[in-house]
This record gives C-alpha cells, structure tokens and sequence, in this order.
C-alpha cells in the first residue's frame, strides 16, 4: 500500500512515516482504546492552551546511551525559535561522523563550535520555568545529562514530557510482545534526501500536538508550518529551513545559525536600557534634591536674620541728684 500524498510504500500502516498522512480512514474507530486516543487527544489541546512549555530536539554523536549532543534547537509554543546551538562534543570526530554528515555539517563546523559548558547557561535560562516537551524525552535527557556531566557542569533543571508515548496513544496500534501500544516515528522528522536538522524535528513535534488536539489523524506537510511561522522566526532561519523542508534538496546544504551574536545583541540592549535608565534616575534626584533644598535654605536665612535683630534693652530714668531742701536744712533757721 502507498500513500496517496507522497507516494511511500506503508503497507501494513496506519499512517504515512513520511508526511504523517492518515492511510486507514477506520483508525479512530479500530483503536485498541478509543478512550486512549480521546485523552490524549485532550492532553495535546490543555498542552497547547498553555505558553509555559517549550520543545526541545538534539542531534547526537550515536543512537547509544552514552552519546553526546552536538546540536541542540528550542522553540516555543508558536514555533518561535529561541535556542539553536551547534556544540563541540568531547568525543573524536571519527566516532560522530556519519551522524554529523547526515545532519549536513562537516567537521571544521563542529570542531569550530563551543563547549556545551559555554552554552549551558544560556540553555538553561531558555528552558527556566517551562516544561520541556521531547519527542522521546527520556533518550533526550540522559543524553543532555550525560553531556552535561562531561562538560563539569549541572544538567537541566526542568520539567519533562515525552510527545512519543503520547502519540503512540493516540495512534493506537497495539503490540501484543510488549502489551502496550506500539512507539511511532515522528511523522516528517527525515525526509528522504533532506539532511536532519534539530529545528526541522521541532516544529515536527509542534505541527504533530496540533494534529492531535484538532482529533484529525491526517497530518499536513511540516514545510508548511514552516511557511506560518516564518514570520516569528529569524529570517536567517528561515531561509534555511525552508530550503531543507520545503525545497527540493541540493548538494549544498547551508550552515547552522550560530546563535552568539544574537545574545550579544541582546547584551548590548541590556547595557543600554541599564545606563539609560541610571541616567534617568540621577537626574530625578538631583531634580527634588533641588527642589527640596530650597525652602530649607529660604528658612536658615530668615532665622539667621531674626537672630541678628535683637530687641534693645528697656530705658530707665537717673536718680535726680539734688536732694529736698527741708525747713531745718534752710539758713533763715540756723
């Protein structure tokens, strides 16, 4: 059986692997649970609902537990990308190299990328407060912690939340060997002939909970959630991942967006705002110090001034000094 869209061979499928495309129109009705499917498709609509989320995807050195990520893309609710990050891991090129080439990156870009110590701060306050929303999280975050613990710094603190076993939910294909549903492949993660990029899953992964809230198994081509939000993406971004996604695919695939110089525009606005606002608030003192200094002035002086008229002292009148003349004082007596 091929799919109607793009022309994959699925047989035996329910849903394209490769554009998401819903083959079985009777896979709601033969879910193993369609009360399962329901909640998780009620859990993808609170998801959405919220803005304190964020979804996370890494590139690695190895499919194995003890890889390292050399590439790490965040984005947010609407699709806005707020992390994108090329990471120089510790282990040697010859270990890594086919996962870097199939992501369309060569060794001088990594070798010339930064530490995940430099880097890890950033991540961090990118990440702060949200939950973090992976397409098989619990890889995702060994592997992010196991590059943290060789990098000497803590790993992510944050919340997280599998999309994997979500939409295996929802799918609904049931797995008799290990009596749960059967994990599903993020549907337009690797397109044939377009090399793998840690945004490209991202919005993936955003385009897929859409899919699910809105209870339609029929997913729409992720370059188009691409074209929607390039309006909120960097143009630089943009650029690139429309010509991975939606484009065909060339023999040049374009380098990463290093993301350096965008903090350090926002380092350079800071410090501006700061000595803006300092300046602000020196002229407002000086202003009332101004202000208020002069009625106190205006007092002193006038007090100086009182102080200085004393009143005179009273006037008294002398004693008179010619003494009553009495009759036996007078000559005519003696």
């Amino acid at each position: 059986m091929k799919c109607p869209k793009c022309n994959q061979d699925c047989s035996g499928r329910r849903f394209c692997d490769e554009c998401g495309h819903q083959l079985d129109s009777s896979a709601a009705t033969s879910h193993h649970s369609p009360h399962d499917r329901t909640l998780a498709s009620k859990w993808a609509r609170k998801l959405l609902e919220k803005t304190d989320w964020v979804i996370l995807d890494t590139d690695d050195t190895s499919v194995e537990r003890d890889g390292e990520s050399f590439r790490i893309a965040v984005i947010d609710s609407t699709g806005l990308v707020l992390f994108n990050q090329l990471i120089h891991p510790s282990v040697h090129w010859d270990q890594y190299s086919e996962s870097a080439l199939a992501s369309g990156l060569s060794r001088q870009k990594i070798e010339s990328a930064p530490r995940y110590a430099s880097v890890a701060r950033e991540l961090q306050r990118v990440v702060k407060d949200k939950l973090i929303v992976s397409y098989n999280a619990a890889y995702r975050k060994h592997v992010l912690k196991r590059t943290a613990d060789r990098s000497g710094v803590p790993p992510l603190d944050a919340r997280w939340k599998c999309a994997m076993y979500e939409y295996a939910r929802f799918v609904g294909e049931w797995s008799e060997r290990f009596e749960n549903y059967k994990l599903q492949p993020l549907p337009g993660s690797q397109r044939r002939g377009v090399a793998k990029d840690s945004v490209g899953d991202c919005l993936a992964v955003l385009q897929l909970l859409r899919a699910m809230a809105s209870d339609d198994g029929s997913l729409v081509q992720p370059g188009s959630l691409l074209v929607q939000s390039s309006a909120r993406i960097r143009p630089e971004l943009t650029t690139e991942l429309v010509a991975r996604v939606v484009s065909t695919p060339s023999n040049s695939v374009p380098s990463p967006v290093n993301s350096k110089q965008s903090r350090n525009d926002e380092r350079l606005v800071s410090i501006v705002a700061v000595a803006f606002a300092s300046f602000c608030l020196c002229f407002l003192y000086f202003v009332f110090t101004a202000l208020l200094s002069k009625p106190i002035v205006q007092r002193e002086q006038a007090v100086q001034v009182v102080g200085q008229k004393k009143p005179a002292p009273p006037t008294t009148s002398a004693p008179s000094s010619t003494k009553p003349v009495g009759k036996r004082g007078s000559k005519k007596h003696r």
